[in-house]
């Protein structure tokens, strides 16, 4: 468990490393580097290594996770910047300059959100499918 918040950590200062440099080629060198370390490269290295199957299998699905979280945290970040001219109407404040400032907090939220929206809908589910 000690090493999956280290990893959690990690791609979020990566995440925000990236994210306040904003340099779009690094952007995309980075996630393109991450996704296929993660998805290809650490799952070889995992199966042919001497850990037990279980362990095998959670290191797979946390460098997927890691890899994903990773690529959607950029691509939020980018679509926050890439946002044509906002100006919320009643809230005077919530305008594009606003979450550029923000967008690292707010993609951070947004992923978080995400997440809490597909927690959601696979304990439903698995509510179902046990019934």
């Amino acid at each position: 468990m000690e090493n999956l918040f280290e990893i959690n950590f990690a791609i979020i200062a990566l995440f925000m490393m990236i994210g306040y440099a904003r340099l779009k080629y690094l952007n995309i060198v980075i996630e393109s580097l991450f996704k296929i370390l993660f998805t290809v490269w650490v799952a070889l290295i995992v199966q042919f290594s001497s850990l037990n199957q279980i362990e095998q299998n959670a290191w797979i699905i946390v460098s997927v996770f890691a890899a994903a979280y990773l690529e959607v945290l950029i691509k939020v970040n980018d679509y926050f910047h890439d946002m044509s001219d906002f100006q919320h109407k009643k809230i005077k404040f919530l305008n594009k300059k606003f979450i550029v400032n923000l967008s690292i907090p707010l993609s951070l939220i947004t992923l978080s959100a995400i997440n809490i929206f597909i927690s959601y809908l696979i304990k439903d589910l698995l509510l179902r499918i046990n019934n």
